[in-house]
């Protein structure tokens, strides 16, 4: 089945996951402090248990057990890293020693990042790891999210391992690796025996003599009740395996009164609680169960007001002896009326209001009636209509009240499916590389600031040559370009452009277009095939991303075009060369030379011309005679992967291209003609600007003419130069404005 490494297995929570885990199936490493558990644990569980021997606040131990375990590792990476070990040192914080409190600190927190250190690169947190990734999960408790007194320290520690685990889960985004908080409520363990009575016998003399025996009561309450640790093993299993795993999960017995309300009442309330609750006060009707339950939890008096005559008052024998502290309980609040009314009887009984609660059920709000079959889903604790066991994607099946495989046609697979089965290689912010199998990577689309858009930016740019690089190492066959989202790519990011521009840094703007370039160019002129499988909005950037690939396997709806112009610029990513390249294969020069090309290609860039479908972007130049449509979006990786095997047995690299363009005399006709619709008002100055500039590129620039061939770094270098240069004009710089905040174009 696997590996983990489970700390503190020799008693409690750890003891009880090692137990079902291994009943599982699983081979489990589990830390304790001295060999005699080691042996003891060892006898008990035999071949599926490995010890290993370390303290977490020693470092060099920790190392040399991670080394250990390294050893035992062959093909794979462990599938689970439980970090449970922990203390509890209890008892007020002014009367704590100093030693005391770094202790708790140093065992809980500070042990648990020491193992994290060392272990969190067996579950895959290394460059070029391949193997399936593993789960860290870390064991805070009900004291991490709710702190009582008595507990200072031990809640200081696990609200700690909360903040470390909620970090520890963005950085660790980059290698495809989940970080789970497991918070448990009372588990059965011998963690509530070893209660220093000492300490509290000390206290019998100081302002918490009653508190220290309240937190003595507490645990004996706790032990009575507790879960045993084995359902802590069941509810990672669990969460290991999920298709919709959470970034937390509570266990605890009585939820509602240990975990729900507690949660549900504000912190000045729960404050005064811990004071004194005298009363439960609820308006009728709907306040009067919720009311009740919360009265009952707390163990508190539990009273109701009734509207008569449309104002509230208390009836039924109900009273509000003078000086009590009263929290009002509602199941809605809307307009507050009613939470308000309440709060005036209180006062007119010369009582004190500690604070509001409620409840907002938007069901029973809007009338909505829950189906019984969905309502046994969900007594039953299922809570996902959809979830992933073993690989592959179930649903909830309303007749037979269960999961359910769901039929999928052969061609139909996609990024999600491939990221549940542990098949992600490496994972950044906007863009993640993904084994395809047989061969074929992935790089998927899913930028993390613009999910709608996917624009490009650096985090994608960096995955794409990543992926380019890997798939050359790792000799695969080919790499497919895609995503999961509503669109492909709309372009770049035009807050970084603006940002740039408007301070004149022109060298970072000159960085990243050069970047983009040579990315493209290098996708071109790999060793092995790129294809894309454009969908959606492919627009700007996107366009030259996929112009860049050999083969566009493409949705039938996609919606594609370079419409830089709309913002003032031009193409700059190599749009204008993969234009001019596609082109080139449908028009035939004659007498008049490139210049048909050339205007062609001007009018299409120049007027933001974008095709509304994969066959229309044929006819537009966007795509090739060569590239495929596909009717089915869910059949687009299947014909995208498929297509990269049947390039990959006898794939050769383009050759380089070069182009004979008109030179000066191309770009005078298509000024002249600019200038023209200036006059006549059909464009402003500042488009006719854009225009020369464009005709700039596609004419060649400087060295271009009908007997002169010119090479594609040449026409990039242009192309860079001219979109750098209408970067630094006021009126471009407006049109990028008025288009992030308008979201439509300004003809300036």
């Amino acid at each position: 089945m696997g590996k983990i490494v489970v700390t503190g297995v020799s008693s409690g929570i750890g003891e009880g996951v090692l137990r079902y885990f291994v009943s599982k199936g699983f081979h489990v490493f589990g830390s304790v402090r001295n060999r005699k558990d080691a042996q003891k644990i060892k006898k008990t569980y035999g071949e599926n248990f490995t010890p290993i021997i370390f303290d977490v606040t020693k470092e060099s131990q920790i190392k040399s057990a991670a080394v250990l375990v390294k050893k035992k590792l062959k093909n794979e990476n462990i599938l689970a890293l439980v970090n449970n070990s922990g203390i509890a040192i209890g008892g007020p914080l002014l009367h704590q020693k100093t030693k005391d409190f770094e202790k708790q600190i140093d065992v809980n927190l500070n042990g648990m990042f020491r193992v994290i250190k060392h272990f969190a690169p067996l579950c895959g947190a290394q460059k070029n790891n391949k193997f399936k990734k593993g789960v860290i999960f870390n064991i805070s408790s009900i004291s991490g999210k709710l702190a009582v007194p008595g507990t200072g320290a031990y809640s200081a520690s696990k609200f700690g391992v909360e903040g470390l685990s909620h970090s520890l889960r963005r950085e660790l985004l980059r290698y495809a690796i989940d970080v789970v908080i497991i918070g448990p409520g009372p588990i059965r363990s011998k963690i509530f025996n070893k209660v220093d009575r000492k300490f509290f016998n000390s206290l019998k003399k100081t302002d918490y003599s009653s508190a220290a025996k309240s937190v003595l009561k507490r645990n004996k309450e706790m032990l009575k009740i507790s879960l045993p640790a084995e359902d802590v093993g069941k509810l990672i299993y669990d969460a290991l395996h999920s298709f919709n795993r959470k970034t937390r999960y509570t266990i605890t017995p009585n939820r509602l009164k240990y975990w729900t309300i507690p949660r549900l009442l504000p912190d000045r309330v729960l404050d005064k609680y811990f004071k004194k609750i005298d009363i439960v006060l609820s308006p009728a009707v709907g306040g009067i169960v919720v009311g009740y339950e919360i009265g009952r939890q707390l163990n508190k008096e539990t009273i109701f007001a009734e509207r008569i005559n449309n104002k509230l008052e208390i009836r039924r024998g109900f009273t509000i002896p003078i000086n009590s502290n009263v929290l009002i309980v509602e199941d809605v609040i809307t307009t507050g009326k009613s939470a308000l009314e309440c709060a005036e009887i209180v006062k007119k009984n010369k009582s004190n209001v500690v604070g509001y609660a409620c409840i907002v059920d938007r069901s029973k709000k809007d009338g909505l009636k829950i189906p019984e079959w969905l309502q046994k889903m969900i007594n039953s604790n299922n809570k996902s209509m959809y979830l992933f066991l073993d690989g592959q994607r179930h649903y909830y099946c309303s007749n037979k009240q269960e999961y359910v495989q769901v039929k999928r046609h052969k061609k139909q697979f996609d990024f999600i499916g491939l990221i549940k089965n542990n098949k992600v290689v490496k994972k950044h912010w906007s863009a993640s590389l993904i084994d395809l199998d047989d061969g074929v990577a992935g790089i998927q689309l899913h930028s993390v600031l613009q999910p709608a858009l996917n624009p490009i930016d650096g985090s994608m740019t960096e995955m794409l040559k990543y992926g380019l690089d890997w798939v050359e190492e790792n000799d695969y066959k080919g790499l497919l370009i895609s995503g999961d989202g509503n669109n492909f790519c709309a372009g770049a990011n035009l807050n970084l452009i603006l940002s740039a521009a408007e301070n004149k840094n022109f060298k970072a703007i000159d960085d990243l277009t050069n970047s983009l370039q040579q990315i493209f160019q290098a996708m071109k002129y790999s060793k092995f095939p790129v294809v894309a499988a454009p969908y959606g909005l492919v627009l700007g950037g996107g366009m030259e991303m996929v112009g860049g690939c050999d083969v566009r396997v493409a949705a039938a709806e996609t919606y594609i075009g370079l419409v830089e112009v709309g913002v003032g610029l031009i193409p700059g990513a190599g749009g204008n060369l993969r234009m001019l390249s596609n082109l080139s294969k449908k028009i035939k020069t004659g007498i008049t030379g490139t210049l048909p090309l050339v205007q062609k290609v001007f009018q299409t860039v120049g007027f933001a011309k974008v095709a509304t479908s994969a066959k229309h972007a044929k006819s537009c130049g966007y795509f090739i005679d060569a590239d495929k449509i596909i009717i089915n979006r869910d059949h687009l990786l299947f014909e995208a992967k498929n297509t990269i095997l049947e390039m990959s047995s006898d794939y050769k690299s383009p050759e380089p291209e070069t182009f004979k363009l008109p030179g000066s005399a191309g770009r005078m006709a298509i000024e002249m003609a600019a200038k023209g619709m200036v006059k006549s008002g059909k464009i402003s100055e500042h488009d006719a600007l854009i225009g020369k500039k464009l005709a700039y590129v596609l004419t060649g620039g400087t060295k271009g003419g009908p007997f002169t061939s010119l090479d594609e770094q040449y026409l990039l270098d242009i192309e860079r130069e001219a979109f750098i240069s209408l970067c630094g004009e006021q009126k471009s710089i407006e049109r990028i404005k008025y288009m992030l905040t308008k979201g439509k174009p300004l003809r300036n």
